[in-house]
């Protein structure tokens, strides 16, 4: 799975937006996760995450635990829900 995301991470232009939807418990989250994981590695850019979801402790939780990686956790800005305010902030 890492090659694929690694391939599809490489034709992303470092600006685009990129929603992820589908069923609960499908790897939405991980999926997300990994994928800004390389764009991070790749343009060297800091991510937006908007989780409605997940807390944004918990994500941060998840890229160290799961991702094994404080240089991502440090360079993603992890929002939970649609707070127009705090994305403005970031």
């Amino acid at each position: 799975m890492n090659k694929e995301i690694n391939k599809l991470a490489k034709t992303i232009n470092s600006n685009a937006l990129i929603l992820v939807g589908g069923r609960p418990g499908t790897g939405k989250t991980i999926l997300s996760l990994k994928l800004a994981s390389e764009l991070i590695k790749d343009t060297n850019k800091k991510v937006l995450c908007i989780s409605f979801d997940s807390s944004p402790e918990s994500l941060h939780l998840r890229i160290k635990n799961v991702l094994n990686d404080t240089v991502i956790s440090n360079n993603i800005n992890i929002v939970h829900g649609f707070n127009t305010k705090t994305i403005m902030e970031i």
